[in-house]
């Protein structure tokens, strides 16, 4: 298996959408199964109150070293760093299959 695919649920909330709400839903061998798992969770109390939109799948490389390579940086200390060298931080291996 070169690739699995996880399902998340995310949602803004507050006067200003200032905080994110963000579930781990479940991890999948194919999109399908990751997909048939959204119409599960849809029809449930609490996720039903939100639209398709908040269900997110994102495909994971495996046995691939993502994120943190070059050890352990706190947030303020990435922030310094991408604002210091120009740059944008990407993740190579994950895409949402949903457009916003």
């Amino acid at each position: 298996m070169e690739f699995v695919y996880v399902l998340y649920h995310v949602y803004e909330y507050g006067e200003n959408d200032e905080f994110d709400e963000c579930k781990k839903l479940g991890i999948y061998s194919t999109q399908e199964k990751a997909q048939e798992a959204i119409e599960r969770y849809a029809v449930l109390e609490g996720f039903n109150k939100y639209p398709r939109s908040c269900f997110e799948i994102f495909k994971h490389k495996v046995d691939v070293d993502l994120e943190w390579t070059d050890g352990f940086m706190s947030w303020e200390e990435i922030e310094k760093y991408q604002e210091e060298n120009n740059v944008c931080r990407t993740d190579e291996y994950k895409k949402s299959i949903y457009e916003k």
